[in-house]
């Protein structure tokens, strides 16, 4: 989520106050590679901001409108996560048996 999020907070300065297109665009895509390649086996959330910054700037080249493509990555990641939570807290809540089941050290 932090790579997400970061990444969409890069591309939103890149293309939404530095309006960044054309061939700065095209070198943005090719650093945010070489970051992918070279991040995600030692960071992920560095490698996933790259990612998310060559999606959404490709987006940009090709043409979609990039506050609307932010938006919606945004909201997407937001509402996984607090799925994600939620089946989390789910999963972990007690059932009648699990106290029987535990054992107590002694």
């Amino acid at each position: 989520m932090v790579g997400t999020l970061s990444g969409l907070a890069v591309s939103a300065i890149l293309l939404l106050v530095l309006h960044v297109s054309g061939y700065r665009a095209i070198a943005i895509c090719a650093i945010s590679i070489v970051f992918i390649v070279a991040f995600v086996g030692a960071n992920y959330a560095i490698a996933v901001l790259a990612i998310t910054v060559l999606i959404v700037v490709l987006f940009s080249v090709q043409g979609d409108p990039v506050a609307s493509e932010i938006d919606v990555r945004l909201i997407s990641t937001l509402l996984a996560t607090l799925l994600a939570v939620a089946g989390l807290c789910i999963w972990r809540l007690p059932t009648p048996g699990d106290t029987a089941r535990r054992s107590t050290p002694s």
